[in-house]
């Protein structure tokens, strides 16, 4: 996979389960790493998961974010399909104890990398 690799939000379900990951996301790996949003007005939102397909799926496809308040309302304002969905950064073949503390300082360089901390810019920064 070539990165930066770009997530076709449409082709996520929307088909709500409880129970956990989707049987539709089952056709997509499950990727460890960090993912960069990108607004239709260049704004940029820089995330970590452990499931980077399934956060996408629940949290911005269904809007199950509005706690990040900056990256919400540009989701409603401009609608999911009109943002672009990336990722940037994979952790593959990394311990279990390691992985969060990794995914915790990459998401900090590379919100530093794209200034999309909200304080540092308010015009663009998500984070």
């Amino acid at each position: 996979m070539i990165l930066p690799f770009k997530i076709d939000i449409i082709s996520l379900p929307v088909i709500d389960d409880k129970r956990g990951r989707h049987r539709t996301l089952l056709s997509h790996p499950v990727i460890k790493g960090i993912y960069k949003i990108t607004s239709p007005k260049n704004g940029i939102y820089i995330g970590l998961s452990t499931d980077i397909y399934y956060r996408i799926y629940s949290c911005y496809k269904k809007m199950r974010c509005k706690q990040q308040y900056k990256i919400y309302n540009s989701l409603k304002k401009y609608g999911v399909e009109n943002h672009t969905f990336e990722i940037i950064h994979i952790l593959d073949k990394i311990d279990d104890s390691e992985l969060v503390r990794e995914l915790n300082a990459l998401e900090y360089n590379y919100i530093k990398e794209f200034n999309s901390f909200s304080d540092d810019n308010y015009e663009l920064g998500l984070n």
